[in-house]
């Protein structure tokens, strides 16, 4: 499938109160290079994309900013300015777009032409409207043993997310929808998990939820068919929001630099 529009999600994320350290953002360079600019490379290559649409930094941000400049001036790119916190600018774009959307964050820099073509191939061939790519635990641990990612831990798997989705109907806007409500219950554990019921969150703290168990779950809360596709890349999942993260990813590239040589 070509004529594909691609959502990169470009914000800044709120500070929590009791966290007040600065983390790498999408302009932090990694070796010499922006990373939200190493993310737009990436997508340019790529020849299923008609159009990218970034959404963020502020205004204000965008206008200040050279690299952002940069980056606009590529002819299929355009500026959305975000609203006020990754779901609803998520659906702002989406809406935009008339086209199927690969939605994906500028701050995975390691993302490369065939870790999105494969995804989005495999997406393409799911019969499901909303696709989620997850990669498994054990390969991440296997390949970057030092990594602390968020796991996702089901009875038959244990996965870790990519910043990697394709929509491909109207109807997944009912999942930007919920995304929006959980972000604002995220403080709130039994508000949040009566949003999917309290027997589902029970099976899963008790490791008793299988991975589909999930989805159909998912599917179910929004009239949206929801599904998953595997990723075996293990540099999907490391996104760049921690000075660990940065390291890790400056190590990756420059092995990649090396091995191109």
């Amino acid at each position: 499938m070509e004529n594909l529009s691609v959502v990169v999600l470009a914000g800044e994320r709120p500070i929590e109160q009791d966290h007040q350290t600065t983390n790498p953002n999408i302009f932090t360079l990694i070796a010499g290079v922006p990373t939200i600019e190493r993310v737009i490379s990436t997508l340019s290559s790529s020849q299923k994309f008609s159009h990218i649409l970034v959404v963020g930094p502020e205004r204000a941000k965008k206008d200040d900013s050279e690299i952002m400049k940069r980056i606009l001036a590529q002819r299929k790119v355009e500026y959305v300015e975000p609203s006020s916190g990754p779901s609803e600018s998520a659906a702002k774009a989406f809406m935009m777009s008339d086209n199927p959307v690969l939605l994906t964050t500028a701050d995975h820099p390691l993302l490369n032409v065939r870790i999105i073509e494969n995804f989005v191939q495999a997406s393409v061939e799911n019969r499901a409207d909303f696709i989620v790519g997850l990669v498994p635990y054990e390969v991440i641990k296997n390949s970057f043993p030092e990594s602390r990612r968020t796991k996702l831990q089901f009875s038959d798997k244990t996965l870790c997310g990519s910043n990697l989705f394709f929509l491909k109907s109207k109807k997944c806007s009912n999942i930007l929808n919920l995304w929006t409500k959980l972000e604002a219950l995220r403080k709130s554990p039994w508000k949040l998990a009566s949003q999917f019921g309290l027997l589902y969150l029970i099976r899963y703290k008790l490791g008793m939820l299988t991975t589909q168990d999930a989805f159909n779950v998912l599917s179910r809360q929004t009239d949206c068919r929801a599904s998953y596709v595997i990723i075996d890349q293990p540099r999907a999942a490391i996104d760049v929001d921690s000075w660990e993260d940065l390291s890790l990813a400056e190590r990756i590239i420059g092995a990649d630099s090396e091995s191109n040589d």
